[in-house]
């Protein structure tokens, strides 16, 4: 929407880019290098239909850097720097660095700005302050100040500014990867401009110093921030005692066997947590799964996990506050709850996630179900928790919550009144859960 050389717009299986000027022939979407980059999966693939009209295929589902973990940050600056990289070897240069600029097709980026490669035209690399606040700050803080990037980029679009990064890395900033770049400043760290490149041998100059400052940004990234959060090590030996692994096995085994009743195409994993129910609808051979956590080190376990497979699509958000529209008139991307219901599922999973929902989000069970119903999908696997459970209890108290308000049978009666019918049932013996299969009864 906002490149200078052309628009894009997107329709139920394509977006397609019409350009303002013709496409010279020898652009370099026209070059070897491009297709080179198609096939090796960094680029998304595209096909030039006229000379002002360029066509990509859709993904079939999209998640936003305001919906990643530091893992899938890291793993979209990486792929940024290997195709600047690459295309110095051509005398190219990318002309912007924005994390907006890569797509996940499952867990694997892929650039998707097809007009963002130009011929080198100065000594200096304008996007490297863009690069910085979008990658290297960002991480550092996730890293230094425990500000997670779903949040960073949805209070700051652009990324993190320099002089809130350095305000909020403050001393230790000093000792961090991004240094030369906090303190010098991203503009200040780029040779003064010198003009268009005329001749090839300024072209190799000005490449070669294109690939140090890239070298400096690949630095400044270090590994991927990583920390054990409370929610990372639930699926631990130590993390659900309110479990016996009898009870463990029962779950997963009729989860298993109900998923594959279902057969289902598309699979939603509400509080996945690191992915032991994601896993579960990856054995169904052609499944998708879109997983979902409030924990970032959850997400990026599991992303990291399951780096290079193009069927599991993870993201981090609240389900309480949903990721809306970003951009200019709020069309530049669709919020989440959007994508969800435009995605038709054939399942969702809400496991050991309702009484969060019910008690710590304050949602009451009449609306809980009602956003079900929206979201379109034919079947959930919800997994009622009783007023007596141990978790049930521990959170009312916290909340000074009447674990009354939400009995088992509030719940089934909130289902049953928003269109659901349960088809089967599996009491988890010495518990105070149960397994339902509900049928929406509004969805076609």
């Amino acid at each position: 929407m906002r490149d200078p050389r052309g628009s894009l717009a997107l329709d139920a299986a394509s977006a397609v880019r019409t350009l303002v000027a013709p496409l010279p022939q020898d652009d370099w979407l026209c070059s070897a290098q491009a297709a080179r980059m198609v096939d090796q999966g960094q680029l998304l693939p595209f096909e030039i239909e006229s000379a002002t009209r360029v066509v990509s295929p859709r993904l079939p589902f999209v998640t936003m850097p305001s919906e990643w973990s530091a893992a899938q940050l890291h793993a979209a600056a990486e792929l940024t720097l290997d195709i600047a990289d690459e295309l110095l070897t051509t005398g190219h240069e990318l002309k912007d660095a924005s994390a907006w600029n890569v797509l996940f097709d499952g867990c694997r980026p892929r650039f998707c700005d097809h007009l963002s490669m130009q011929p080198i035209r100065t000594r200096q690399w304008a996007p490297m302050g863009q690069f910085a606040r979008h990658f290297s700050f960002a991480l550092e803080a996730a890293r230094r100040a425990g500000l997670p990037p779903h949040q960073l980029f949805r209070a700051w679009r652009d990324g993190l500014p320099e002089d809130v990064a350095r305000r909020m890395l403050g001393l230790r900033g000093w000792f961090s990867r991004c240094a030369p770049l906090l303190w010098t400043t991203a503009a200040s760290a780029r040779a003064p401009a010198s003009g268009a490149v005329a001749t090839e041998t300024a072209t190799d100059a000005s490449a070669s110093f294109h690939r140090g400052l890239l070298s400096l940004l690949r630095f400044s990234l270090g590994r991927a921030p990583s920390a054990l959060s409370g929610w990372s090590g639930y699926t631990g030996s130590d993390g659900r005692l309110h479990y016996q692994e009898d009870q463990l096995d029962l779950k997963r085994r009729t989860v298993s066997e109900w998923t594959r009743r279902i057969a289902p195409d598309w699979v939603l994993d509400l509080g996945c947590n690191t992915g032991e129910f994601t896993d579960i609808a990856l054995e169904q051979p052609d499944a998708r799964v879109v997983a979902v956590d409030i924990d970032p080190e959850s997400i990026g376990r599991l992303f990291t996990r399951h780096r290079g497979q193009g069927r599991i699509h993870p993201l981090v958000a609240s389900l309480d506050d949903l990721p809306g529209p970003r951009g200019w008139g709020g069309a530049e991307v669709p919020g989440l709850m959007q994508r969800l219901t435009e995605r038709r599922f054939d399942v969702v999973y809400v496991l050991a996630l309702l009484h969060h929902l019910l008690v710590t989000s304050s949602i009451p069970p009449r609306r809980v179900a009602e956003w079900l119903v929206q979201l379109k999908v034919r079947h959930v696997v919800a997994e009622l928790i009783g007023q007596a459970d141990p978790m049930m209890r521990m959170l009312c108290a916290r909340f000074n919550r009447d674990p009354r308000e939400m009995d088992l049978p509030v719940q089934r009666l909130a289902l049953e009144q928003a269109g659901f019918r349960i088809e089967a049932e599996t009491a988890l013996p010495g518990t105070q859960r149960v397994l339902v299969l509900l049928r929406n009864t509004h969805a076609v």
